[in-house]
Formats: C-alpha cells, structure tokens, sequence
C-alpha cells in the first residue's frame, strides 16, 4: 500500500548514503565540444562547402557566418602586427561563438557521449538549483530547465572533483526538504491526498504501460519556498522542482513538489507527476547508482519527457512541451548531444519502427553503458533508418512521411530551417551531408540538364513538380524530349539526409546531355528487315525513382542486349496496385533500347520514334503480355519487334 507523507526522513538518509558513493567514483568531466573523428583536434562541422575539422585561429570567410554560427562559431577580424614593423596585417578567424549561440535552444550544452561537462553541470545547478561557492554564472550558459532532476544528476557524477564548499551544498539537496528550509508551508491534510492521488494515478498509467508497477511507496515534500533563481527560471507558470530516487534496494522514492507547482495548471502537474514518477522508474532499472549517473542525458531526461507528455496527452488531452522547439529546429544534432529536447527521437523511433516505445525504454537501460544509442536505433531497422530525416520538414501536405508526430507536439508550427546550396548547374558539383547520427535539410535548385546523383544515403527527396522518392544513384535529366535518360523535374527540390547510422554524403552534379552521356544514341542500323525477340526471363519490378511504378524486362542475347523499361509516373494516374492498359503514343511511351550487331533502336517517353503496339501492366501484383513494335531511327531501316511475358510481385 503507498503511504503518502510530507517528508520522508528515513528514506531520504538511505539515498543520501547511495548516491554520495556513487558521486565518489565520477568519471573525468566531457569536453563541451562535440569530438567527432579522432583525427580531429577541434570540432567536426557539416559546413556548405564541405566538411571541416573547425578549430579557434582558423581561417574563415565572413560570407559563411551563418553556416559557422549553426555548428557554434563565429568568424571574427583579427589585426596583428608584423616584428619590427609598423604595417598591420588583418584577417578573418573562427573563434567559439557565445554559449547562447553554442547552446542553441536546448537547456544546456551536452558532450557527444551523452554526459554533461563539469563546467556544465556546475553553472546547470548553480543557475537552477542553488547557488554554488566559487561559481561565477557565465550569460547564455543554461537555458529553460524546469526540473532540478537533471542539475543534481549530472553534478553528482563529478562530484569528487568538486570543492569542499560545493560538495556541502550538493549534498543538502539528498537529505528532506526540511535541511535546506526553515519551514515547511501549511500544506493540509485535503492538499496531501489531492497529489498523492495524482502521482498513484500517474503511477498506474504509466504500469499499465511498462507491465509492472514500482515495488516502492512514495513519499511527497512540498519546501516553503524555491532555492532557484527567479531570474533565471524560463517562464513564470513551469513548475520548479526536484526528485530523488532511491536505488533499487531502498525503501521509497521521494518526490519533491515545490509551491511553483501548486500554482500551476493541473494539466502540467499532470505531465510534472507522470515525468517525475517515470525518474523513479528508470532509478529502478539500474544496478545502482552509480550506473545511473553514467547514463547518456538523452535517456534520462529525454525519457522521462516523452513519457511526461505522452501520460499527459493520454489524461487531459493534447499538453503542449515547448522541449520539442529545441529537437525540431536543430536536426544536425544527434540525440548524444540532447537531453529534454531527445523527445523527438523517441516520438519518431515510435512512429517509424518501434512498435512499443514503453518495452525499448526499458530494454535499454540493459544496454551496456554507451551501446544505448546503437540498440535504440537496431531495434527501429530500416523504416526508422528511411524516414528519419524528412519528418523535419513539417510538411504534412507533403505526406506522413514529411511531418514529425508525437506527444506534447500538438499546436506548435515551427519547422526546421533548411540549408541552403548554390543552385547545380553544369559543370557544378554539391556534397550534401548527414552528420554524424543526425540529420540535415537542404534547399537545392537542380539547373542543370542533367543531374547526376552519387554517394549512399538515408533519406528522400522532393522535387519541384511534388514527385518524390528514396535518394537513389544515377544519372537523371531535368529537360523533356532533350535527353535519353531518367526524367525528374527542374527547380528547387528538398533533399533530407540522414546520417542515422553514421555519416553519410551524396554528391550531386550538374552535367551538360553530352557530357553525361545522354544525348540520343545515333544508329547504327545496317542491315534491312524484322529483328525479332521473345524475353524468357521475368520482369524485375518495382517503385521508380521518379514516384510511381516501374517494370523492367532485360535480356542479353549473343553480342547485344535487349531492355524493355515501362515506366508508369504519378503523373500518368498511377494510384496503387490495379490493372493499366496504356497505348504507345497516347498515355505512355515504354522506354525501349535494343543493341546489337544487326543495330540499335530506340525510344523514350515523349520522343517522335514512331511506336506501336500496346502494352498491359498489373502493377504491384498480377502478370500480363507485352508487345512493341518500332521502326529504326532516323537515318537507318527496318523494324524491330520484342515481346514477352512478365510477372509482378507474388499474385
């Protein structure tokens, strides 16, 4: 039975005891800067014009200072003046940009393991918590913290590197709320029972969903008064308050409600509940203290969002959490490098291949310290791989695939701002990047006549005329009735990569008809009369780049090879499997190529090749016949005759 109390002093002093020793073994502080290669002594950026080990006294140009300003730089005028002398020399340097800047939207700046730097965690406490001795708070350092959950958390870790004066106050907060103030506030007997009502209820829900309930009581506090700044706290209607949460052999798990608390809206005392109950869940799941300490930030306060907002839409309805700004606006950070804002990973991760987000919550705290991330990202597989990039478009005109959901989310527009690249024309060429277990959006203007994409990548693109598909190689031409290969449409595209499963980069290039190969083949017919074939091998079948449905019949006879490529476009009525008859010359135009010693013949949608016969196509699944007649290029005589059978997909 759950026993609800103002304080708790005898479950206080066990976790205390726990957690100071676990605070003595911390590990040695991360580096606030993101160490991607190890080859790299600075900073690995995804800059416009490549990527850059970003190191201070580095040149740079100030036309790029956005570009710098994303990954946390700045490019500033350095003069310095030459030995014996008078001359002084100017030019252009990186330098860090502000902690606001370096920051960005998320509440504090987190190392690529996932773990808050010393320096960090003390202006996160300092700024949040109470103030530290020795402590000078530094502009732009911390952002909008709302639980003290995390401060305390990630200072403990370094807890041994602390100063005598520093460890007093940290440890104040493992102990009841009655060591830190002078008084408790009258909260009565009516006030008790109305929150511990609410955290059982958001116990409950949240069991119904992880399969067990937690085999602990709680035990409520409500202090008289916040040690935190005002100043310093985010908006005026979030709550500020702090949990403890014992280790798996102690008895209870405390839960402190600060009076900022009381005044807020029942919704968010919902999510507060719900989020501060599920700390004490993850607490449960460690082997000890220690090892929770050692968990990626991501994790932990990324989990418990999520699990704040998911148990708050499911209570009252759609509760919105502002935390999802700082996912939404920034996809070039991994989650690694998150912590309430990882919301979105795993709203997507449940959205894109995790059946039951709750179950892979608990499975990873299985996981090996550091392997959290590869296991999360394992247990999505390729779907999550696919679609992890585009949802930051927030384009759902575009397709579910083009818009992020999740808990909290509902009602906030922001979208993501896209990268900008100098239109491909040709003789252009353009490295689009994923960063590293992150993603990227980029504005591209295909100008040229032919667009030849290269490299590997997770992601889609989407092309002016709203045609879209995953990022394949090739060579493919923007200009109609000019060119002999794969047609997609000219004028800005959006192309999202995505570097989920490590770095990944596509180059593409603008490439004039003839250069690329592309202009129509001259004929090399010589001989008169019917060169006839009958394909024997089955139809490869599949989607096309291009969007739609495409059937490829391919066979190499003697010297020559016979292709038969149909290609049916969303713009010609493709809607889904179904039966299709089409007429050559009228709705579509099958791309045939023949080459052999005897000659070559071909056609392409939209060309004037005389083209006759017609062709039946089941797409998705089915079979059917095929017939096309052509007569030779210009220049050269005879016909040419292929036929055949086909079988698409299992029916």
């Amino acid at each position: 039975m759950t026993r609800w109390t103002t304080f708790l002093l005898g479950s206080a002093i066990v976790l205390g005891a726990v957690l100071l020793a676990a605070g003595s073994a911390s590990a040695a502080p991360v580096g606030e800067i993101a160490k991607s290669s190890k080859n790299c002594k600075g900073q690995i950026a995804y800059l416009v014009s490549g990527k850059k080990c970003m190191r201070t006294g580095q040149k740079c140009k100030r036309s790029r200072k956005a570009d710098y300003k994303r990954w946390g730089w700045k490019c500033q005028k350095k003069t310095t003046k030459r030995k014996g002398s008078k001359r002084r020399k100017t030019r252009h340097v990186l330098a860090r940009a502000s902690l606001s800047t370096q920051r960005g939207r998320r509440a504090v700046i987190v190392g690529a393991n996932g773990r808050v730097s010393k320096s960090m965690a003390l202006q996160a406490f300092s700024q949040t918590v109470s103030r530290l001795p020795g402590v000078k708070h530094r502009k732009g350092a911390v952002g909008r913290i709302r639980s003290a959950s995390g401060p305390i958390r990630w200072l403990s870790r370094h807890r041994s590197k602390l100063t005598r004066a520093q460890r007093k106050v940290l440890d104040r907060f493992y102990g009841s709320a009655l060591s830190r103030t002078s008084a408790t506030p009258r909260v009565d007997g009516q006030t008790v029972a109305k929150y511990g009502t609410m955290v059982e209820a958001a116990h409950a829900r949240i069991a119904t969903h992880m399969g067990y309930r937690l085999p602990k009581s709680f035990a409520l506090e409500f202090p008289a008064k916040s040690e935190n700044f005002a100043a310093n706290r985010a908006t005026d209607w979030d709550p500020q308050r702090w949990d403890f949460v014992a280790p798996p052999n102690a008895r209870g798990c405390t839960i402190e409600f600060s009076p900022e608390f009381l005044a807020a809206p029942e919704a968010t005392q919902r999510l507060v509940a719900a989020h501060e109950v599920f700390h004490c869940y993850q607490l449960n799941l460690a082997s000890s203290a220690a090892e929770h300490f050692s968990r990626p930030a991501w994790l932990i306060e990324g989990g418990a969002t999520w699990v704040g907002s998911s148990i708050a839409d499911q209570w009252t309805g759609p509760t919105p959490e502002s935390y999802w700004k700082a996912w939404i606006t920034a996809p070039w950070l991994p989650p690694e490098e998150r912590a309430y804002d990882a919301i979105g990973f795993f709203a997507r991760l449940g959205e894109t291949g995790v059946g039951d987000v709750w179950q892979l919550m608990g499975s990873l705290f299985k996981q090996k310290v550091g392997n959290e991330y590869d296991a999360a990202v394992n247990a999505a597989g390729e779907t999550y791989l696919s679609w992890a990039a585009q949802g930051f478009a927030r384009e759902p005109d575009w397709g579910q695939l083009w818009d992020v959901r999740g808990p909290g989310l509902a009602g906030q527009a922001f979208k993501t701002p896209r990268v900008s690249v100098p239109a491909i024309t040709a003789g252009r060429s353009q490295a689009l990047w994923g960063p590293r277990r992150a993603n990227q959006l980029y504005k591209v203007n295909l100008d040229a006549p032919v667009i030849e994409i290269g490299g590997a990548a997770f992601g889609r693109y989407r092309l002016s005329d709203g045609s879209q598909g995953e990022l394949t190689p090739g060579t493919y031409c923007t200009t109609r009735n000019a060119c002999y290969c794969p047609q997609i449409a000219k004028g800005k595209a959006v192309f999202a990569i995505s570097g989920v499963k490590g770095e990944a980069k596509i180059r593409v290039s603008g490439r004039s008809i003839k250069s690329a190969g592309c202009d129509k083949p001259k004929s090399r017919l010589s001989v008169t009369g019917p060169v006839e074939h009958t394909f024997t091998e089955p139809a490869v079948c599949g989607d096309y780049f291009g969007g739609g449905y495409e059937m490829v019949l391919s066979e190499a006879v003697g010297d020559g090879l016979f292709v038969v490529r149909m290609i049916i476009g969303e713009d010609d009525g493709f809607h889904g499997a179904g039966a299709y008859t089409f007429l050559g010359g009228t709705v579509f135009d099958p791309f045939v190529e023949l080459a052999s010693s005897k000659g070559s013949w071909g056609t392409d949608q939209g060309e004037e090749e005389q083209v006759m016969g017609t062709a039946f196509l089941e797409a998705g699944l089915g079979s059917g016949s095929l017939s096309v007649q052509m007569l030779a290029r210009p220049g050269g005589s005879g016909t040419a005759t292929v036929s055949g059978t086909f079988r698409c997909g299992t029916g």
